[in-house]
């Protein structure tokens, strides 16, 4: 984000500015860091596309942060560690065909799609989930468990080489 940038409201110059400002966000409040320009000639504010979105781009963090809601490339990794597709995911977390996808470019979970988005989190928990769907067929439902072996395995050896860590010394 450029620090002046040329005003529009007259020939000269506007400058970067920010202020703490309140802002709601599903009923909830947050303080973020609201960026502006101010013209140098006129003292009017505004601001730009970049700037806006610098602001709902914290106003969303913080809600995902106090919720506990997964960021986009959290919910990106969750389904590539289960070698599913987008569609393939919603389906069997029972979300409509596209919204898996929508998580994954951004777009913020209600609080019970984010609680599933969690509990997916543990490959115990997604498989069970996903057998009780029914969206899977034989040959996925058996890739997906063996996936889910593996990582449970690297789980269990990582708990281990911890524990050793943390009691050796």
């Amino acid at each position: 984000m450029k620090k002046i940038i040329e005003s529009p409201f007259s020939d000269g110059k506007a400058l970067l500015k920010k202020r703490i400002n309140n802002m709601s966000f599903r009923k909830e409040e947050f303080e973020v860091y609201d960026f502006y320009y101010k013209c140098e000639d006129t003292g009017k504010e505004f601001s730009t596309d970049e700037t806006g979105n610098i602001t709902m781009k914290q106003l969303f963090n913080l809600y995902r942060e106090k919720n506990d809601i997964l960021f986009p490339e959290q919910i990106i990794e969750l389904r590539e560690k289960y070698g599913l597709s987008s569609p393939k995911m919603s389906a069997v977390l029972g979300f409509g065909p596209n919204i898996y996808k929508s998580y994954e470019k951004g777009y913020i979970p209600n609080k019970s799609n984010s609680t599933l988005l969690n509990i997916a989190k543990d490959p115990r928990q997604f498989l069970k989930i996903a057998e009780d769907s029914k969206q899977l067929n034989n040959l996925e439902l058996q890739k997906l468990k063996i996936i889910i072996d593996d990582l449970v395995k690297n789980d269990f050896v990582n708990e281990v080489e911890k524990y050793l860590r943390i009691n050796s010394d």
